[in-house]
This record gives structure tokens, C-alpha cells and sequence, in this order.
């Protein structure tokens, strides 16, 4: 120890001041200037903890040690000093500014002394009560040498000669075998210990490390009638009586009369007396040695109190090391110890979970682990290890005192527990996990310990435990209790190791309390409890043998799927902490454990563990696991708890118009607008959070293993399991948002739409969501987004909408909630498991283990709730903001009249209500029919014929989310739009944005170029319609978003709208000046009548034309060859009135697309061109108006099929008809060309034809694709 000449010794007291004198030393000096000087001089600090009110150890170590001269000439040359003292009149601030000291030191409210290093680290503590002022220095100066060089850890407590030595007992005991029985245990047993103590805390030999003294509450006669209470409650019960090191020392007179009380137990109920070594937690604070000497010396102090050779059969120790369980089985022959507290973690500074919850026999290498072989082997421990007191399961899922709710005292009946109604029930409830007939079935025999210290006898209500006794007699009139040695020797009797170990254990929620602020009705002290604890409807099953503990969680009225909620393997080489150093880490942390306390912990699906483990649990356990069922079945999880308490659809009002909330009102209804028909063009801001990582659909990718977003989120933030999606949500700023400026660009550009995000499957609300804590205003910009780009696109006058994308959301967030297969974290959970934000991922689900589509059918299945959710937020969504249309990605309507039907007709109500009876509003849908109550949205491809009616076509210049790319050109997506409106569609272009609310600049010149061209060609784009060919030309493969390896168009490629008897030619590729459309020839027969003007849009050069047999032929000004698709306007023909014609190959194609549906159900398959559910015989298929332009006969194909084979129809032509059979399709969307027959026609002219079934008996449905009409040469 490094002396120095001038060192002051000082002592903070708060407000009291204490007056010591000695020479030259300075008394003062507060905590912070002698931390501040320990530092400078790079001496250890001596800091005194205590209160010296209450406390004599305080007041003691004052007069005895602190004012000695031999003490005093030694700190002044070695030691910096100083005090810190709590009080009861300690203001507000004085006790914050105290704690503060004393956190970084780990002791709080306590009696200390503590030697921290020169940086103020505590290295080890000194006891209050020292032999001598010569041995308190020399303790001080063997810590200061053995601390260890880093300065981070604190040194158990020894006393100075076993330091370095081991402790021999002068007295030992033989151990005593057992005569073992062949047959397994049986029966219901109970131990019941009380705790005998002087200070709350214990835990070192030498002084107390707890503020509270207890001496008032352990007097004689509070153990007279905690005594009483157990004689008359449950008659010839035995029980045990533990005595901690102090309170067999303490000479106060009560402590003597309890001692006498003993001998008097003893003699009159059979009860066992012994010691409560180290009070819980001896092995964290204490060295093996000096537990091994305090264990010898306090059973020689019992032995003594009691007399005649007593010696007990087991001892309490709360947690106890196996090397001092060697120790008590080798040198003092006790064979059992309550030498484990089940479910122990992070209470009272300690963890200790991972064990067996009823008897064992511990391996020698961990007091938690089951020895594996049998007595003989190396590696058993004869020493039979209890638990403390049964828990119930469901609470020891909770860190800290929350864990410990069951048939124990003080968190169940007092302090911050449930009362003594309510705390009753809940130890019954608990006990009838281990009582009832079934667990004693499965396992043999019940067995359920209780520790109840005296002091909290004295404190709460003592009818607390006579009134759970009585309870238990009364259910279980076998059962039997015990002193804590008997029950331990009568198990070891019947287990001469652990093979016998099989246990099975069920408990469901006890569905007491369902939320906290119930709690607190009941108890205002209620806070720390997770409500998870009382939920009936959840099961958690416990299987525990000698191999391994198991354990899962499953909604057993939603017959959900199992999860799995802790796996700990008994094979693998768990150590005990070892050393001199304090570790508060006494665990079996295996793959899963029930804590949840690291990212692997959370529930996981039993097909996510490693499959030589699965088979290891299935052969102990073959039903422990039932079969995860496939996705969209019924087992489905229950709801987050987060949404509880929401508003059902039925108590969301809804507006009175004419759309009844039912599908087939919508299809009889409704009809669109016209500006819908007309708009044409518009922008969509398909943004959010997952433009943080700009990686497109970011929040699943970052959760699937090996993709670039999962290796960039792990490079920028860290591995998912720790670090997820909600993480990303702060860094969405939109700081730099301007949707004003943005929408004035886009106004100019000449779109006429603009649709905003309201939520993607990300399941992230970009509104001031009344019901979803996950939203744009709350978590992220702290801005209603939706709202800021409907006042922007309102002030331009352009018309807007919201997109959503909720639904699949369900499946498609699946991703989160599973692990990586390989590297350091194969097998731990993403965050999407943490069930606190279920609210955000959705709870595991079948089917998690593998991405599904997520669209269809599928959501159907979904689970009512999330219906709910979806309805409640789209009611929400559509209401607060009333859009002029709405664009849901999901095929047709999710979830069926209950739900989408009925939120579509109130919004199309609200809509007619204010615009005069007619609704002016637009829902499209993904699947929507068109010609039904819903539109169709599409992104993926464009069809191949043209469509009726208006719909939206979505497509983006990146991907769905900002991906850092380059855009395409301006040139590209401008044909893509062409294909689009040529087509009757809505094109509407989704654009980059950051997560700063900024487009990237290169974005917005191809987008202004693009402009350009739409101004320039404004007359055959907006309010225009598709004419009878949508083109014509080689290329017929339609754009899939934007491309570029795209097949390029040919000069021969046009693609034609209408507006009235005027036509828009688009020229796709204008190779050369000269223009052929042969759509527009005489031979060709298309259009009606003589054109009379051709001229180019945005040209004003007149132009050379003429119509020839062969086409119409224009020539085009040289500077046009080779620009981005000119328009050719041309006047002069009829307007089309809907009649189909034959095609430049002079066929006649009749598809369904053309046709009108006659009926209910009967509909076209969204995206495909055939029929769907031609169920009913009277339902039918007609084409108004076909133009035969020369009689004679034709040849007529039918392309589909027969759900079965030999489906009867009958296909007419004016008053010709055509009988026959069609045969089978071959499977849904399948069809084969198959011929109807030969028909002659006398004239040629336009004639009605229509498809029916042939035999109303007979019919089994069509699967119907077209007709195809040739004539015969």
C-alpha cells in the first residue's frame, strides 16, 4: 500500500454531525472532495455506510474503530475516508444525492464498510464489529492486495486467515446411506420452513448488509402464535425452524427466550431446528471457505441450543454451492438442503434459475444441474436439493420480485401482493397445480415447500397461513406435513439417484386480475405484476427428468400452437462462478429459458429448435409438442394484449345511405365516377420507415438471414434478435419533408391523382391513428403525414387518395418472429418475438416458419381479432380523412361482409350523402372485379386485353421503398404509361423519397422529363377511353413496373385511346418518318367512317397522310423520328359504340373480359381471363353486339373446360345455335381449345351471342376462357 504524507480522513453525515477529535486529521471533507482526492493521490477510499440512528453496529464502529489513534495514524497515511449516512429526515434531494454515491457501489440501504480503489470501484467490504482495531488494518491491507488489477470486481468476504487456506472442521459426522425402496414415492407432501433472523439481509457472517433490524418482530410470542396457528390449522404437522448466524448469537432477551422456544417445538411437535446458512444468498458473498466454516460452526451453535447430541437433518441455505454441499454431506452428514430458491432471478441482487423444481441430486460441478449417472459415478453429489417455495409458472416468468407470486408470504399476500382474498386463491391456485389428481398421476407425488420468515408472520396477517392450511386439508385430506429434513430423506429413500426424475406439470392462468389498474383496486401498492399472470385462456406446461426441463406456452381455447418457452439441457459443462470474486450469476442459461432475459429467449416454435434436440424432447415427451398446423388453419394466436379494450366494429357508428354492408349490394350499386375514368395520371408516396435502410421491403429483409438488408442491418445497427424494425422507427424523421413544394412539381408535371401511404405491410400508421400506438405521430416524424399530403394535394386541386396494405401484413411480417440457421446466432429469436411489441410484429402464428403470399383466401383465416384490427384502422383511416379513393392491396375485399364489405359501403355512403345521393368516391382493390362494387388495382404485369372499366395500375422508379438505384429514363416510363392508359388504367408512379422526407434529384429530373411529356400530350391521355384494339404491332408482352429488359418495341408498335370519334395513335417507336396503321386501313373494317384530320400533338407542321387499303399512312416530320412516343390525333370516324369486330387476322375473339356476367356468383378471375364459380345452371355469358361483317359459314372454338368432364352447354349466334359437351379443364385456371362446331350465316350484321349451360341436371360448372369466330374460305 502506497503511503502518503498528507491524506485526510472525512465524514459525510447528512444532517447529522458527528464529533470525533484526533491530532492533525482533517473530519470534513465531503464524499466527493475525498473521492476527488483517493483519485489524485491514487489511494483506496474507505466509505462507511450506515445510519446511525437506528443502527448500534454504527454507532460501535464509530467509537471502536474509527476514533482509535492506531486506526487514525494508519488511514492518515494510507487511506482516504469518508462516510455516507441515510436518515429518516434525509430531504428528497439528500437521499437522491445519496443513492447516487452509493449505486455505482451496489449497496444500497445497508450497513457497510466498503474499500474501493483509487477510481472509487468497490473492491471488497470490512465487517462493522472487527476482533480488534490490528485486525481491521490487516483485513484492509490483504483486500487491498488481492483485489483484482482491473478495478471492476468486488472480492467475497473471508476472514483474513482463510484467505489462503482451507477450513478443517475439529469435529466431523459420518454420512449415513439410506436403505433404498424399490417402489416410487407417493403422496401429497408439504414442508413448511420458518426463517428465524435479525436483519432483513445476512449474508456475511460479520454484519449485516440490510437497513431494516427485526428485532421487535422476532419475539416469543409471535412464535408461539405462528406455531399455534400451524397446530390447529393442520394437527400433527411438523416444521422446520431455520436460525441465521446472527440470530444464534444475538444475546437480546427475546433471541434467548426464541431459543428456549426450540427445545420446547422440538420436544412438543417433532419440529426440526437448524441453521439458515448465509440467509439465501451465502455463496455470492461469501468464499467456499468461510461458508464451510460458518456451515461447521453455526450446526455445532444448533446442536448446542438444542442439547442431547441434537443434530438436524437438513439445513436451509436459499442457494448453496456444491462444494459446500460436498461439505455438509462429507463432514457433517446432512444429506439434504433447501439449497435452491426455483425461478431465482435478478431478486435481491441474485440469479439462480435453470433447475428442477422438485428434488435432485446435484451434479458436483453446478447446484443446479441433476447429476447425470448413478451413485457410484464421479460426478453425484448425495445430497438431496429442495426448492424454497412453489411458484406459479406464469409468474416466474418475471425478473425480480414479481417472479416469486405463489404459495410464499410476501409477494402473494403482503407488500405489493394480492391481499388475503385474493392471495389465498392464488396459493390454492398453485397448489392445485401440484395436488390435483392428474399432476400426482403423471408424477407420483406432490410436493409444494413454503418458507415464511417469523418477522413476516409478525407483519402481514397472521391468518394468511392457518387459512391456506385449512384450504389444503380440506381439498387434499392426504396430505402430510413435513419437516424439510424428513421429506428430504424420505425422497432420497425412494430415488437412490435421479432415473426415477419424470415430471409433468399444467397450469393455466388464474384469471384473478386482468390488468393492473385492477390490481391496484384490490392492493394500491400493485405494480410490478404482468397481467400475463392472470390470463385464463394461456397454458404454460413444465416437463422436467434428469436429461433436460422443457417447457411451453400455448392459447388453449384459440387451440393455438405451442411455443416454446424454455429448453435447458442437464448434458452440457455448466461451472458454478468461482474465485473470490462476487457474481450475482448462478445460472443455467441454456438455448431457451423461461426469463426472457436475452434476444434467444423469446417463445419459439418448437420446429425452430436444432432437430436432434426435437427428437430428444419427442422421445421423452411425444405429445409434449402438438403438431404446428399449416397457415390458415384455425389454431391462431390471441390477441396482443396492447389491443385489448379497443372499440369493436359494431360500436363504430355507420352512415345511413343506399349500400346495404353486404358484397352483392356494392355489385348491384355501385357505379364510378367519372372523374375516376378520367384522371388517368397521377404520384403516390409509397413511403415510410422502410426508407431508413433502403433496401425496398427493409423490414422484412433485414430479418431474412444472408439477404443484403439483413447484412447491412447488421453492419449499421446490430443482429435483429437485439436490434429490430421498431429500432428503425425513430430514424424516419421526415425533418426535410416539403409536400407542399413536392406537390406544386407534381401539379405541373399534369397529374391529376396523388395517393399517399397509410399503412404497409410494416403494419406502421402514417396518420394520427386513434387505435395503433405505432404511428406517424407518435413514434418517428411526430407528423401526420397523411394529413400534410391531403392539404397539399387539395390546394393543387388534384384529386387524393390512401393506400393500404394492412391486411397480408399478418403473414407477411412472419420473417421477424424466426432466427438464423447458422453462425453465432442460429437459433436465437428475432425481436419479433418480444411479446411487448405484438401490438407492431403480430404474435407467432402457424406458418412462421416459412414466408407465405399472404394475399387471397389465406386472410380470410386470419383470426377475428385481427379482422378487428384492420377494420377499426381502416374505419379510422377513411372517416378521419375521406379520400376520394382508396387503393387496398388485397385481392377484392378482406375478410367478407363482416368487415370490408361493411366498411366499403359506409364509406361509399358517406361519400353519396355528400354529393347528392350518387357516391363520388373510388375503392379499388387487388382482385376487385371492375364491373362489381370494387375497382381493380394492379402492380404486377398488365393485362392482356383491354378492361371495360377504370382501374390502377401501381409502379414505382425504385422499389417499393427507396433503394439508392438510379431511375429509369423518362422515355421508359413513359411507355409504360401508355400501355396503361390504352388499357383504361390509372397510371400512377410511386417515387423515392429518404427517410429525411427528401427525392433524390436525379429522381426528379427523369420525373420533370416525363412531365414534359404528358403537357405535350395531354389530349389523348386525360379524359380518353380504349378503343376497340388496344394496339397493334409485334409486341404484345405487356411491362412489368419498369425494365429494361423489356423486349423494345418495333416501328410497327401503336397503341390507341379515344375520346368520342377522334382517336390517339401512340407510335411505341418511330424508327423512321413513315407510319403505317393498319388497324385504321379500309380492308380492315375497324373503324366507321372517313377520317378527315391527322395531326401531331405538340407539332405544328401539317402532316402528309392518306387511308389506303392497307392502313392509314402518315408521314411524319423528320426531327420527330426517333422521340419518345409521339400521339397522333386523328378526327373524322365514328365514335365506337361497343361492338366487337374481327381482328386484323379477320377472327372474331370473343373473352370474357368482353362479356357481361349474368348472375350472382358467376364472375372473371381478377388478372386471368376466364370464369370462376359457374355453378348455377341459370347463369349465363353474353356478347351484346358482334359484328359478322360477310355471311357464309364460320368455324367456332371454345378455349376452357368442364369442372368435370362432359359439361353440357349450348353457345348461341342470333338464332343459330351450337350444342355439345365440353371437356374437363384439367384444373383450376386451365382450359383446352376444343371445337363447338360449324354455323352458317345468311347475312352478315351484328348479332347477339351467348353461353349457357346445356342441361340444368347434368351441369358441373365451366371453367370458361373465349370464343374464337373464323370464317371459312
Amino acid at each position: 500500500m502506497r503511503a502518503k504524507k498528507s491524506v485526510s480522513i472525512a465524514f459525510l453525515l447528512g444532517g447529522l454531525q458527528l464529533s470525533v477529535i484526533a491530532a492533525d486529521v482533517e473530519w470534513q471533507l465531503p464524499y466527493e472532495a475525498a473521492a476527488a482526492k483517493a483519485k489524485e493521490a491514487r489511494t483506496p477510499m474507505l466509505v462507511f455506510v450506515g445510519n446511525l440512528e437506528d443502527c448500534k453496529d454504527c454507532k460501535a464502529f464509530i467509537q471502536t474503530v474509527c476514533s482509535q489513534p492506531e486506526f487514525v495514524a494508519f488511514a492518515k497515511e494510507n487511506l482516504v475516508c469518508t462516510q455516507v449516512l441515510e436518515q429518516r429526515t434525509d430531504s428528497r434531494e439528500e437521499a437522491i444525492k445519496k443513492f447516487n454515491i452509493l449505486h455505482p457501489f451496489n449497496l444500497v440501504h445497508a450497513h457497510a464498510v466498503i474499500i474501493a480503489n483509487s477510481d472509487g470501484k468497490r473492491i471488497g467490504e470490512l465487517s462493522t464489529r472487527p476482533k480488534s482495531v490490528g485486525d481491521f488494518i490487516k483485513d484492509i491491507q490483504t483486500i487491498v492486495a488481492k483485489a483484482p488489477a482491473n478495478g471492476d470486481a468486488r472480492l467475497k468476504y473471508s476472514e483474513v486467515e482463510l484467505f489462503d487456506k482451507k477450513f478443517v472442521p475439529g469435529k466431523t459426522y459420518e454420512p449415513q446411506p439410506p436403505t433404498f425402496s424399490p417402489a416410487p414415492l407417493k403422496g401429497r407432501y408439504l414442508a413448511f420452513m420458518a426463517g428465524v433472523r435479525v436483519n432483513i439481509w445476512e449474508t456475511t457472517r460479520p454484519r449485516f448488509h440490510g437497513t431494516w433490524m427485526e428485532r421487535d418482530r422476532h419475539s416469543p410470542e409471535n412464535a408461539l402464535k405462528m406455531r399455534k396457528s400451524l397446530a390447529d390449522s393442520f394437527p400433527g404437522s411438523r416444521m422446520t425452524w431455520a436460525w441465521s448466524w446472527h440470530a444464534l448469537n444475538d444475546q437480546e432477551p427475546n433471541y434467548v427466550e426464541l431459543r428456549k422456544l426450540m427445545l420446547q417445538f422440538h420436544k412438543e411437535y417433532g419440529d426440526e431446528i437448524t441453521l439458515w446458512q448465509g440467509m439465501y444468498f451465502g455463496d455470492k458473498f461469501n468464499t467456499v471457505e468461510q461458508s464451510k466454516k460458518d456451515l461447521h460452526e453455526g450446526l455445532e451453535l444448533v446442536s448446542k441450543m438444542m442439547g442431547d447430541g441434537y443434530r438436524p437433518k437438513s439445513v436451509m441455505a436459499g442457494i448453496m454451492s456444491v462444494e459446500v454441499m460436498k461439505f455438509l454431506a462429507e463432514s457433517e452428514g446432512i444429506h439434504v438442503v433447501q439449497g435452491q430458491i426455483w425461478s431465482q432471478f435478478n431478486v435481491d441482487g441474485q440469479g439462480g434459475d435453470g433447475g428442477i423444481i422438485y428434488p435432485y441430486y446435484p451434479s458436483r460441478n453446478h447446484y443446479l444441474k441433476p447429476a447425470q449417472g448413478s451413485r457410484k459415478d464421479a460426478d453425484f453429489l448425495d445430497v438431496v436439493n429442495l426448492d424454497g417455495w412453489s411458484v406459479d409458472f406464469f409468474a416466474a416468468r418475471n425478473n425480480g420480485s414479481g417472479s416469486r407470486d405463489g404459495v410464499g408470504p410476501l409477494e402473494t399476500n403482503g407488500g405489493y401482493g394480492l391481499g388475503p382474498d385474493y392471495g389465498l386463491k392464488e396459493m390454492m391456485h398453485v397448489t392445485d397445480v401440484h395436488f390435483n389428481e392428474e399432476a400426482v398421476k403423471r408424477n407420483g407425488f406432490g410436493f409444494i415447500p413454503d418458507i415464511w420468515e417469523l418477522s413476516i408472520f409478525a407483519w402481514i396477517n397472521p391468518n394468511y397461513l392457518p387459512n391456506w392450511l385449512k384450504a389444503v386439508r380440506a381439498k387434499y385430506p392426504d396430505t402430510q406435513l413435513l419437516t424439510l429434513g424428513e421429506f428430504g430423506e424420505l425422497w432420497r429413500k425412494h430415488n437412490p439417484d435421479n432415473s426415477r426424475i419424470n415430471l409433468t406439470f399444467v397450469e393455466r392462468g388464474n384469471g384473478m386480475v386482468t390488468s393492473t389498474e385492477e390490481g391496484k383496486k384490490i392492493n394500491p401498492k400493485y405494480e410490478h405484476r404482468r397481467t400475463d399472470l392472470f390470463r385464463p385462456e394461456m397454458e404454460i406446461r413444465w416437463y422436467f427428468n434428469k436429461d433436460f426441463r422443457f417447457a411451453t406456452i400455448q392459447n388453449w381455447k384459440e387451440n393455438g400452437p405451442r411455443l416454446v418457452l424454455d429448453y435447458t439441457r442437464y448434458n452440457q459443462p455448466y461451472k458454478e462462478p468461482s474465485g473470490n470474486v462476487v457474481d450475482m450469476h448462478w445460472d443455467l442459461m441454456d438455448l431457451i429459458n423461461q426469463k426472457r432475459t436475452r434476444p434467444q429467449d423469446r417463445d419459439r416454435t418448437f420446429s425452430s429448435l436444432p432437430p436432434e434436440e426435437q427428437a430428444k424432447i419427442l422421445k421423452w415427451y411425444p405429445d409434449a409438442v402438438k403438431a404446428e398446423p399449416p397457415a390458415g388453419t384455425s389454431s391462431m394466436p390471441a390477441e396482443p394484449e396492447q389491443l385489448r379494450g379497443l372499440p369493436r366494429p359494431d360500436e363504430l357508428p355507420l352512415a345511413q345511405g343506399p349500400f346495404q354492408p353486404t358484397k352483392a349490394s356494392l355489385d348491384e350499386l355501385y357505379q364510378w365516377p367519372e372523374w375516376f375514368a378520367d384522371a388517368k395520371f397521377g404520384f403516390w408516396a409509397h413511403w415510410g420507415p422502410q426508407s431508413v435502410l433502403m433496401h425496398g421491403w427493409g423490414a422484412k429483409g433485414i430479418y431474412e438471414e444472408g439477404t443484403k438488408a439483413y447484412q447491412e442491418h447488421l453492419a449499421k445497427f446490430g443482429h435483429p434478435s437485439k436490434v429490430g424494425y421498431k429500432d428503425h422507427l425513430p430514424l424516419f424523421t421526415a425533418d426535410k419533408f416539403d409536400p407542399e413544394g413536392l406537390m406544386a412539381e407534381f401539379k405541373e408535371m399534369g397529374a391529376r391523382l396523388f395517393l399517399a401511404m397509410g399503412v404497409h405491410h410494416d403494419n406502421y400508421d402514417m396518420w394520427d391513428s386513434k387505435y395503433h400506438r405505432w404511428n406517424s405521430v407518435k413514434v418517428g416524424p411526430k407528423k401526420d403525414i397523411v394529413k400534410l399530403w391531403q392539404d397539399a394535394a387539395k390546394k393543387q386541386g388534384l384529386r387524393f387518395g390512401v393506400s393500404e396494405h394492412l391486411a397480408p401484413s399478418f403473414d407477411w411480417w412472419n420473417p421477424n418472429k424466426q432466427s438464423d440457421k447458422t453462425g453465432p446466432y442460429a437459433g436465437v429469436p428475432y425481436d419479433g418475438m418480444e411479446p411487448v411489441n405484438w401490438d407492431l410484429y403480430h404474435p407467432p402464428h402457424p406458418g412462421d416458419q416459412e414466408m407465405k403470399a399472404g394475399f387471397g383466401a389465406e386472410i380470410n383465416k386470419y383470426p377475428e381479432w385481427f379482422k378487428e384490427h384492420w377494420y377499426r384502422r381502416m374505419y379510422d383511416l377513411v372517416t378521419t380523412y375521406q379520400p376520394d379513393f382508396v387503393d387496398s392491396d388485397d385481392f377484392g375485399l378482406p375478410f367478407g361482409d363482416a368487415y370490408a364489405s361493411k366498411l366499403v359501403a359506409d364509406y361509399y355512403n358517406r361519400s353519396a350523402n355528400a354529393h347528392g345521393g350518387k357516391p363520388d368516391a373510388v375503392w379499388c382493390g387487388r382482385g376487385g372485379n371492375g364491373k362489381k362494387g370494387v375497382l381493380s388495382y394492379n402492380e404486377f404485369g398488365l393485362p392482356k386485353l383491354t378492361w371495360r372499366y377504370p382501374w390502377v395500375y401501381g409502379t414505382s422508379t425504385t422499389g417499393w421503398y427507396w433503394i439508392g438505384n438510379t431511375p429509369p429514363t423518362a422515355q421508359t416510363l413513359v411507355k409504360s404509361m401508355v400501355e396503361v392508359i390504352c388499357r383504361n388504367g390509372n397510371f400512377i408512379l410511386s417515387f423515392p423519397q429518404r427517410a429525411d422526407g427528401t427525392v433524390p434529384e436525379d429522381h426528379m429530373e427523369v420525373l420533370r422529363e416525363m412531365g414534359k411529356w404528358v403537357r405535350l400530350n395531354e389530349a389523348g391521355i386525360f379524359g380518353t377511353r380504349p378503343w376497340r384494339m388496344l394496339g397493334e404491332g409485334p409486341t404484345t408482352t405487356p411491362f412489368n413496373r419498369w425494365d429494361p429488359k423489356e423486349p423494345f418495341f418495333k416501328k410497327e408498335d401503336i397503341r390507341f385511346t379515344r375520346k368520342g370519334g377522334t382517336l390517339y395513335a401512340f407510335l411505341m417507336n418511330p424508327a423512321d418518318e413513315k407510319v403505317v396503321i393498319r388497324s385504321l386501313g379500309k380492308k380492315a373494317r375497324l373503324a366507321d367512317g372517313v377520317p378527315q384530320a391527322v395531326r401531331l400533338l405538340g407539332c405544328e407542321e401539317k402532316l402528309n397522310w392518306s387511308q389506303e387499303e392497307d392502313g392509314l399512312n402518315v408521314q411524319l416530320p423528320e426531327s420527330w423520328v426517333g422521340r419518345t412516343v409521339p400521339v397522333l390525333e386523328i378526327r373524322g370516324f365514328e365514335a365506337w359504340d361497343g361492338d366487337i369486330r374481327p381482328g386484323l387476322d379477320g377472327q372474331l375473339v370473343l373473352d370474357v373480359n368482353d362479356s357481361r356476367l349474368h348472375g350472382q356468383k358467376l364472375l372473371q378471375v381478377y388478372g386471368r381471363y376466364f370464369t370462376e364459380n359457374w355453378n348455377d345452371p341459370t347463369e349465363w355469358i353474353s356478347w351484346d353486339k358482334v359484328h359478322f361483317l360477310e355471311p357464309g359459314e364460320y368455324e367456332v372454338t371454345i378455349y376452357g373446360g368442364g369442372m368435370r368432364a362432359d359439361v353440357p352447354y349450348r353457345l348461341t349466334i342470333g338464332e343459330k345455335e351450337l350444342a355439345g359437351t365440353a371437356p374437363a379443364a384439367g384444373g383450376w385456371g386451365k382450359g383446352v381449345d376444343f371445337p363447338a362446331g360449324k354455323i352458317t350465316l345468311e347475312k352478315a350484321g351484328v348479332y347477339p351471342v351467348a353461353l349457357r349451360a346445356g342441361s340444368k341436371e347434368n351441369w358441373g360448372g365451366l371453367q370458361f376462357f373465349n370464343v374464337t369466330v373464323k370464317r371459312m374460305k
